[in-house]
C-alpha cells in the first residue's frame, strides 16, 4: 500500500519536464518514470536509463535546493516486447511497487 502524497501524475512540473509520477513518501520526493525503448538490444536499456537520469536531474536539483528535500529518481525500463532488467525487481520491491509486478495485465477485447 502506498503511503504518501502524489504531487503530480503525468503533468508538467518545474523545468518544463513531465515525469509519470512525482510523490512524497517517507520524507523523500520520488520522481518515477517508465521508459519503453524501441530497441531490445542489451545496451538500449542502459542508454534509456541514462537519458532519463540526465533528463530529470534538473527536477532533483530543484527539490534538493529550493525545498531542502531529498529527491530520488526511480526509473522502470521495460522493453517493447516485455523484457526488462532483473535489477528492476529489487527497485520495485524496495519501494513497495511489487504489487505492479504481481497484478495481471489488462486485456482488451474487441
Amino acid at each position: 500500500m502506498f503511503k504518501g502524497t502524489i504531487f503530480s501524475e503525468n503533468q508538467v512540473v518545474d523545468c518544463g519536464l513531465r515525469p509519470d509520477l512525482v510523490a512524497e513518501t517517507d520524507g523523500n520526493i520520488v520522481i518515477t518514470d517508465v521508459r519503453i525503448p524501441f530497441k531490445n538490444r542489451r545496451g538500449a536499456f542502459a542508454e534509456a536509463r541514462q537519458r532519463k537520469i540526465t533528463k530529470y536531474q534538473p527536477i532533483v536539483d530543484f527539490f534538493n535546493r529550493a525545498h531542502n528535500r531529498n529527491a530520488i529518481i526511480i526509473l522502470i525500463v521495460v522493453g517493447s516486447l516485455g523484457s526488462w532488467n532483473p535489477g528492476e525487481r529489487r527497485v520495485l520491491a524496495q519501494n513497495r511497487y511489487q504489487i505492479l509486478s504481481q497484478r495481471p495485465a489488462k486485456t482488451l477485447s474487441f
